[in-house]
């Protein structure tokens, strides 16, 4: 049941451009929920689906797309992809082109989703800024899967992304150098949030 899978999936492209249909947002994210005979109120999904990537709907419903920033253009594009109440979000370099604050903004309603139940599956080359909602990681490399498992073994253990010219995160590459000179680090380390309770904890207990 093709219609029943594209329901089930949502796109988001790495140009937000290049899905827009409409000329204003309350319009473009209207889009899918048109499309796909939601039953629930339109207004209401187009509410929800903007306030989920923290689009103020009152705010933002009425405006232009062309007007509108990198970050904000991004915004837009993932709530139209939200509104068709998709189970699954394919999102393609959702950090590309995007200011620090509005990648760490964008990050935050990804992760948010990802609390809700909502599957995402990312392609990109800015690790670092989902590194917090990885569970699993595939190495892509001539179209094929060459590196898969568990972010924690494989950033431990970088040998093999070593091969392919990628670094581990910065927040593992700490963690080994602080090993090195005696810090009783666990493995597994991946994020700077991980890094600074697990240092944090051995300096309370009077580490030097």
């Amino acid at each position: 049941d093709l219609k029943a899978l594209r329901r089930s999936v949502g796109l988001s492209f790495q140009q937000p451009e290049d899905q827009f249909f409409e000329q204003y947002v309350g319009d473009e994210v209207a889009f899918a929920a048109r499309n796909f005979e939601i039953d629930e109120k339109i207004s209401i999904v187009v509410e929800k689906a903007m306030r989920a990537v923290g689009l103020d709907f009152e705010l933002f419903k009425d405006r232009l797309i062309a007007t509108l920033s990198g970050g904000e253009r991004r915004k837009a594009a993932l709530a139209s992809v939200l509104a068709g109440q998709p189970r699954i979000l394919l999102l393609d370099e959702p950090l590309a082109g995007l200011d620090p604050i509005s990648r760490q903004e964008v990050c935050g309603h990804l992760l948010e989703l990802k609390k809700q139940g909502i599957t995402l599956v990312i392609s990109t080359h800015q690790y670092e800024g989902v590194i917090e909602m990885i569970e699993e990681i595939s190495l892509f490399a001539n179209g094929k899967d060459k590196v898969h498992g568990l972010p924690e073994n494989l950033f431990f253990d970088s040998r093999d992304f070593k091969n392919y010219g990628i670094q581990p995160p910065l927040a593992s590459r700490i963690a080994e150098h602080l090993r090195q000179l005696g810090w009783p680090i666990t493995s597994g380390i991946i994020s700077i949030n991980e890094l600074i309770n697990s240092t944090s904890s051995l300096v309370s207990k009077g580490l030097k």
